[in-house]
């Protein structure tokens, strides 16, 4: 049974999707939602959700509830309500919200676009920051799925859009422009919706966990950070036997980070087991052990992985590779099926470096 709120927030979504005035839905939001709160709305947008009403336009649900509400943030949860931990990483990412808002404000006032490549490499970090260790979490733990859903693919919408752009000092309709506005509006819904949502829902260890986490990533602005805790393995006293000779545990663990590459391993149920140790270009945070691989990509990218992951196991191909780019080098991504007497057991993912940076 869908809520009342949840079919209104429907009819809302299909007046916009066909073309009625923002300003004319908004009129009919206030007076249909003025006694509700803005986490009244959160909730039938979930419900939207999890029912899978309105699939083909959950795109549209980042940029609606953010402009409905946008003049009237009493109704959003207020940030300062929540005790923040010591090095609270929530706080943390607004602190970067406000450093990239103010040097936007700067650009689009001034025109002068001097560091502007510099910033939205920035963004990208901090974008990506929020898919590795936020929208995951928030949706598998959690059960908030809508920024999952929703904010996720609008960031790497932008990153790819960034990746294009080819000029840094432009006039007023160019795509820099449009992109600059685009990240501040993204501020406004971070900042307003989804980082205080956060506060609200994430435990104090999942908090701490995120940001130990967060040390793997580029320091923004200057942002301190301290020392990485250091994990001190132990390994039990015995070997393991092989066809061609016998390994410890210890001496497993050292080769296995020795290999010059990003080694990932996700098991036959299609759960992350395993991540060598090293500096990565693509991040694997150590909360994502024990998560769900699909659980780990924006949602458009969630079919494309389990399309490679069902052929694997199925044996219709042993391996799968093609190349990506990333901070302008080229990098080979093998995904190859791990099997033992011809059956199954798991996925073995590489990321290779490759010398010759053209894609």
């Amino acid at each position: 049974m869908i809520s009342e709120n949840a079919l209104k927030l429907k009819e809302y979504l299909e007046r916009l999707t066909n073309g009625e005035n923002l300003e004319t839905v908004r009129a009919d939001f206030v007076s249909d939602f003025k006694n509700a709160s803005y986490n009244d709305v959160l909730i039938a947008e979930e419900e939207l959700i999890r029912n899978g009403i309105m699939e083909d336009k959950m795109e549209r649900l980042c940029e609606i509830h953010s402009a409905l509400f946008h003049d009237d943030l009493n109704n959003y949860i207020n940030v300062d309500e929540f005790e923040h931990i010591k090095n609270d990483p929530i706080e943390i990412m607004m602190i970067e919200n406000n450093e990239i808002e103010e040097r936007i404000d700067y650009y689009l006032d001034t025109g002068l676009f001097t560091g502007a490549k510099d910033l939205l490499n920035d963004v990208k970090v901090h974008y990506t920051k929020k898919g590795d260790l936020i929208y995951p979490l928030l949706k598998t733990k959690y059960g908030f799925e809508g920024p999952a859903r929703v904010m996720w693919n609008k960031d790497n919408e932008i990153k790819e859009r960034i990746n294009k752009l080819k000029d840094y000092s432009t006039k007023e309709d160019d795509e820099l422009i449009r992109i600059l506005k685009e990240i501040k509006e993204m501020i406004y819904r971070e900042n307003n919706i989804l980082f205080p949502n956060c506060l609200k829902l994430i435990s104090k260890e999942d908090l701490n966990q995120m940001y130990e986490d967060m040390k793997d990533y580029k320091p923004l602005f200057d942002i301190k950070y301290d020392e990485k805790k250091k994990t001190n393995l132990t390994f039990d006293n015995y070997k393991i036997n092989f066809k061609l000779g016998s390994l410890s545990p210890k001496q497993v663990n050292a080769l296995l980070n020795a290999i010059p590459y990003e080694i990932s391993f996700i098991n036959e149920d299609d759960i992350n087991t395993y991540y060598n140790e090293g500096e990565k270009a693509f991040k694997r945070p150590s909360a994502s052990i024990g998560r769900s691989v699909y659980d780990c990509h924006p949602h458009d990218k969630v079919n494309a992985v389990k399309k490679i992951i069902s052929e694997l196991k199925a044996g219709a191909k042993g391996e799968f590779s093609f190349q990506m780019k990333k901070n302008d080098v080229a990098y080979l991504v093998k995904y190859i099926a791990v099997k033992e007497n011809e059956e199954y057991i798991g996925t073995l993912e590489l990321v290779i470096p490759l010398v010759d940076t053209r894609i």
